[in-house]
């Protein structure tokens, strides 16, 4: 588990979007579950499945450009733009 913690912390250290996503989807889903936290598990594949259609959604298209080409990344405003898209995909 501190293995993955390293590895998350570097990532955000590095400011390396793919990174990111894939070191919550791939190992720290599994660590939320089997600890019984049931509710980060879920928001955090929420999270994950957000992120991931930043790609496909053109008003997001800059934003994505920023995470990826630019090393970019958001902390204050994270929440928000969640759920600017939450409601976009409600319409």
């Amino acid at each position: 588990m501190v293995d993955v913690i390293k590895v998350f912390i570097r990532t955000e250290q590095l400011a390396d979007h793919n990174g990111h996503l894939f070191c919550i989807v791939s190992r720290m889903l599994d660590i939320f579950a089997a600890a019984g936290h049931h509710q980060y598990a879920k928001g955090a594949r929420l999270y994950c499945q957000l992120m991931k259609q930043l790609e496909t959604l053109p008003a997001y298209k800059e934003t994505f450009e920023s995470f990826t080409a630019h090393g970019n990344h958001v902390d204050s405003g994270a929440q928000e733009m969640t759920q600017s898209m939450l409601r976009e995909q409600q319409k």
